[in-house]
Formats: structure tokens, sequence, C-alpha cells
């Protein structure tokens, strides 16, 4: 720990902050984070994700300068003891309360906000030190809340936001905020009650949306996963052999390819792009060995080119619908767009038969569903290892920020979709999001192109 966090932790001290401090540090950052890339206290903008504990967790940050300019000052020294404190004993040990001692980004990114909504509010009354706050001003900053069109628990976020800032006040100099007095009285004397506020707000999805869902989600995993993987290897096998530059030798194998089409009017491989037929130029390079910009520059040098509707890749589809093939071929700009619709089908099966929560679904890790064990009575039991993260706790009942280790009970086919998230990620987490050519967004890199290439047209290609 830093001496400037490990002496803030001492009630009343004057930190020795500076602008160059990082926001955080010591024991609140894991060993993955570079200290050199923390924020530090001057700047504007505070990240918030080297404090994230999470798999996939959304960035928070903070804004100060959406801060009035006059209480900037005092909110960052509050922001600081926020990220680096725990909250205040005086807040852990109201009866029937659900706050934690360590808060995640989510919830100090929600406080600097109701902070933002605050000091705002004080500016607009001309108060611009924190010291000039008093009970009275408290009242005032209640009734205000209770008669915004805000849901109750926004209400309760926006004064719990205060009452933290009286908390931190023995670690703020020269602050003094007084207790303010809902923490004495209660908040139902301030905020008006909520009619069916312990019923679940969100609307469940109906059978009728949900049941071809899932539906259509098996048939991918079940059916069409084989074909989909296989496309997509072919792809990467062929991106893999694109050139960084030119070289003669791919040069003469451009040359050589394009003559051929001209001389025997066969198309050159094509791809739709945003509703256009286009030459796919990326395939071209792979199939030659050459790089994106030495193939377009080929192609425009030639002229009346023929254009096909599609560039297949040399794998075969297995998967039927209706006793059908699904597909006649997969071409090369369709494979990272249709592994991408595999795994989101798979997270719909694992998620939808398992009963594990968004955050956990995306914490698995490659192993996580291991092939059944028989259980002595002939019955094979599908086990799905994790972590659970809502209402963990740590062996002496502090709240676990890294989850608790869990087993769920599953039925075969999320074993089957575990297998395919296996095979399309290339991290240990089973979720795909990043994957270059799956997690990221597809951009097809076709020259677009009329039918016919006639030397009129120069249009570029698209980096992939």
């Amino acid at each position: 720990m830093s001496a400037s966090t490990a002496a803030a932790r001492q009630p009343g001290h004057k930190w020795p902050i500076v602008a160059s401090d990082p926001i955080v540090g010591g024991e609140r950052l894991t060993d993955a984070v570079d200290p050199a890339g923390v924020s530090r206290f001057s700047d504007d903008v505070w990240d918030l994700s080297p404090l994230s504990r999470r798999h996939n967790e959304p960035g928070r940050r903070i804004n100060w300068a959406t801060f009035p300019a006059a209480l900037r000052e005092d909110f960052k020294r509050a922001g600081w003891a926020l990220l680096n404190l725990p909250t205040p004993a005086a807040l852990l040990e109201r009866a029937a309360t659900a706050r934690v001692e360590y808060p995640g980004t989510g919830t100090m990114a929600s406080v600097a906000e109701n902070w933002r909504r605050y000091a705002t509010w004080l500016a607009h009354r001309d108060i611009t030190r924190l010291r000039d706050v008093d009970t009275a001003v408290h009242e005032d900053y209640a009734t205000h809340i209770a008669g915004l069109p805000l849901t109750q628990r926004t209400q309760i976020g926006a004064l719990y936001a205060v009452s933290l800032l009286w908390g931190f006040t023995p670690h703020l100099p020269g602050v003094g905020l007084p207790m303010p007095p809902w923490e004495a009285q209660g908040l139902a004397h301030y905020l008006p009650a909520e009619a069916g506020s312990n019923e679940n707000l969100t609307p469940p999805i109906h059978p009728a949306v949900l049941s071809p869902l899932l539906v259509w989600a098996l048939r991918f995993v079940e059916d069409f996963a084989p074909d989909i993987l296989a496309a997509l290897g072919e792809h990467q096998r062929l991106k893999a052999r694109i050139a960084e530059r030119s070289t003669p030798e791919a040069a003469a194998r451009l040359r050589a390819l394009l003559n051929e089409h001209t001389r025997n009017g066969t198309p050159l491989p094509g791809e739709h792009t945003k509703g256009r037929l286009g030459i796919a130029v990326s395939y071209l390079a792979a199939t030659t060995g050459a790089s994106i910009v030495q193939t377009s520059n080929a192609l425009r040098r030639q002229t009346n080119l023929l254009v096909a509707e599609a560039a297949p890749l040399d794998t075969k589809t297995t998967g039927a619908l209706h006793g059908q093939p699904w597909r006649t071929h997969i071409n090369y700009s369709e494979a990272p767009a249709l592994a991408m619709r595999l795994a989101t089908a798979c997270l719909i099966v694992v998620t939808y038969l398992s009963g594990v929560r968004p955050a956990e679904s995306l914490h698995l890790r490659v192993g996580c569903c291991p092939d059944p064990t028989n259980d002595g009575q002939g019955a094979h039991r599908y086990r799905l290892h994790g972590h659970y993260f809502k209402g963990a706790r740590t062996s002496d009942g502090q709240p676990a920020p890294d989850g608790a280790p869990h087993q769920w009970t599953v039925i075969p086919p999320v074993h089957t979709a575990v297998r395919v998230l296996e095979q399309l990620t290339t991290t240990d987490f089973l979720s795909p999001y990043g994957r270059p050519g799956c997690g990221a967004r597809h951009r097809p890199d076709a020259v677009t192109r009329p039918h016919r290439h006639t030397g009129a047209d120069t249009g570029g290609a698209a980096a992939t």
C-alpha cells in the first residue's frame, strides 16, 4: 500500500496528495494492473477499470469536469476516499442495510453521479464550499429529491451518496459536513412510499418470443455448429496467408489468376457490402498470398471483370433443416458473422438451461463442464463449475468481489454448448468477445463494384 493510502486511513489525517498521485494503489489493485497506467489525481477523468475484478465488466469512469468548478476539488478528495477507503463503519452498522465495505466500480460511478447532482444543486444555491452546508441544507435537498420524478430506488441512492460524503468527513480536511437528518430519523420520513417496490419491475419475456429463440439456439448448437466451426477454421487459415506487403511472387500469381478469369470469362469471387456486389478482395489476397493493397491495385488495372455472387469456402455442409441441407456453402465473408451468431446461441442455451446469471456465464472458463460422471445408479450428471456473485461472501462474512465457487447441475445441451464455446474462444474464458474475426465487429473487405468491372470505378478495399 502506498504511503499516502496508509496515512489516509488514519481519521482526520490531512492527506499529502499531490496532483501527480495515482487515484488508487496498493491492495486495491490486482497484480495484473500496471500502476503506471492508473489515472492521476489531477486528471479530469478517472478510469475505474483498474479496480474491476470481474471479467467483461463495463468500463466505468468519473468525469470531474462536469462538476461545478468551485466545488470540484472538495468532491475530488471525497472521490479519492471513495476509491481507497472502506465504507465508514457508521453507515455499515445501520439496521437492515445492504451496504458493503468496498463497493464495486458500478456503485462508485453511481455515487459520483449522485455527487454531481448534489454539487450542481448546491452551486445553484450559491454554495461553493462543502463546509458551508448545514442541516437545513440537507433538509432542503431531501425535499428537492423527494419532489423529483424519480423511482424510490434512485431517490434513495441520491440521499445515500450525501450520507457517504458525511461518512468520509473525518478524512476531508476543513469540510465538517453535518450528519444528514435521514441517517438519524430514517429515509421513510423524507421519501414518499412507492407502491409495489418489492416487486420485480423487469417485464418477463413472453413464451411466444422465448420458445422460438431457444429452439433456434439449440438448432445452431446441435446441428449447424460443425459446419460453422469448419468454415471459421478455413477462413482463419486463408486469412493467415494474406501478406503484409507486396511481393513480386504474389504479383505474378495475381496476374495469372486475373488473366485466366478474363480469358475464360469466369467471374471472380464476390461478396455483398451494404447491398452492393463487389469483388472479395481479402479472399483473392488470401488465395494468392498477396497483400490487400497489392490485390486492390491489381484489380484497378483490369477491365471487364465479371463478379460472382459468392466466395464459397472449401468446406462441406452437413447440417440439415427439414431434411434438406441448411446451406449449400458458407462464403468467406460469412464465416466470422456466423461464428458470432453461434457463440450467441451457445450463451442463450447455457444461461437459459442452467440458471446462471449473465455475469456468472461470462466468467465461465474452459473446462468448466467436464464429461459426466456416473453416480453409481446408472445416472450421468453434468456439472457446470463456476462462480456466483449475488450475495457471495468470504469465509469471514465479507462481500466477495471475486465471487464464490459454485456448481450447477445441467442437462446435455448445456454441455454441448460449452464444448462449442471452447472451440470458439482463444482465451481461458468461454466468452469469445474481442476475438479477431468473431468477437470484433465483422467488416467485409470487398471492393464495391457493379457486376462488370469497366475500369472506371476506383473504389478501394477496406482494411481487414
